[in-house]
């Protein structure tokens, strides 16, 4: 009922929606920055795993 009365002003609806959309590019960002970092991981376990079986180490071996 108040936004009835008093709407909101356009200028702060507009500041909202800059707000929202820039925590979304961070957000975005972050999860580019997160998906690079697992990617490398990844790559790293990979290149160990094929250290290891070159070293003959039975990765299926149970410690």
């Amino acid at each position: 009922m108040d936004e009835v009365l008093d709407p909101p002003l356009v200028e702060d609806l507009m500041r909202e929606a800059a707000t929202q959309l820039q925590q979304l590019q961070q957000l975005q960002q972050q999860n580019q920055q997160l998906a690079q970092q697992a990617n490398l991981e990844r790559q790293r376990a990979e290149r160990l795993a094929q250290r290891l079986q070159e070293m003959g180490a039975d990765m299926n071996a149970e410690l």
